[in-house]
């Protein structure tokens, strides 16, 4: 807690912050009340805004269209590159262990099953 005067009241108080130069410092009954009053966001403080006005961004509507655009062969080589990311993942964690463990063994069946699998996914 840093001490502090209150830009309002002029009283003294402490606040969980380093206050700078420029910036309003408020007592908690100061601050509470500027809270009460505000609009919106942030109570009674003063909003900033760029570029001149609340700018607010367009909705999405396109999600999952992009799907569409991916064909079939992209979708293969994004698999094989996971694949290739997995083998690497599977010997770092090979190395660290001092080999395969039997959950790290387990984890390696479940992913060698799960390559397979989208394998004869990507196949057909």
């Amino acid at each position: 807690m840093t001490k502090a005067i209150c830009d309002e009241c002029k009283k003294p108080c402490e606040v969980p912050f380093r206050p700078t130069a420029g910036k309003p410092v408020y007592c908690n009954n100061c601050f509470g009340g500027k809270k009460e009053v505000g609009g919106e966001r942030g109570g009674g403080f003063p909003r900033k805004t760029f570029g001149g006005g609340d700018y607010k961004t367009p909705a999405r509507t396109d999600f999952g269209n992009d799907i569409k655009k991916v064909s079939g062969e992209e979708i293969k080589k994004q698999i094989e590159v996971l694949n290739g990311k997995i083998d690497r993942l599977t010997k770092v964690i090979e190395t660290l262990t001092g080999g395969k463990s039997e959950a790290v063994a387990e984890k390696v069946e479940k992913v060698e099953k799960v390559k397979k699998t989208t394998k004869k996914a990507s196949k057909k």
